[in-house]
């Protein structure tokens, strides 16, 4: 689990970083009264993997933001509650936007779309947006099962 941690953070600082140098240079190239063509296109597709690496990085590590303001104050039962009413509206929410992007891409792929400048085809992007909602959806299951499990354990 923390080498597939490692390798997706890397992809998605790989992007982030191609991003960063496209743009700068791009930027650079301007004040010679040129621009590189296509830059806004590639920052945009290079952004759907540095966003959904990113996405799957974090959810394996569990390390986003919680506020624990309310379950602090509250009892053990509620919290528990509470723990799998939020990983069931979370799994709503991914596989909503996977469920949404899917009918997007089917709609794509029946056109034939690709970029306006580069003529790169912004599919296997799209794809791979999909796949990383999926897994997430995935790693918060498989985090429950071991949540529920060590529940159990605890008892």
């Amino acid at each position: 689990m923390r080498r597939a941690c490692e390798i997706i953070s890397i992809i998605g600082v790989i992007a982030l970083v191609a991003i960063m140098l496209l743009i700068d240079a791009n930027i650079f190239y301007r004040l010679t009264g040129r621009i590189i063509r296509g830059t806004y296109e590639l920052v945009e597709l290079l952004t759907a993997v540095c966003v959904g690496f990113s996405l799957l990085g974090a959810e394996l590590r569990r390390s986003y933001v919680k506020v624990d303001l309310l379950t602090s104050v509250a009892p053990y039962s509620l919290n528990k509650v509470w723990h799998y009413i939020s990983q069931v509206l979370s799994i709503g929410y991914w596989a909503l936007m996977a469920y949404g992007m899917m009918k997007i891409v089917l709609d794509k792929i029946r056109l034939g779309e690709v970029t306006h400048t580069l003529k790169i085809s912004v599919i296997p992007f799209r794809l791979l947006w999909i796949a990383a909602l999926l897994l997430v959806i995935f790693i918060i299951i498989a985090y429950n099962f071991q949540y529920t499990a060590r529940e159990e354990s605890d008892k």
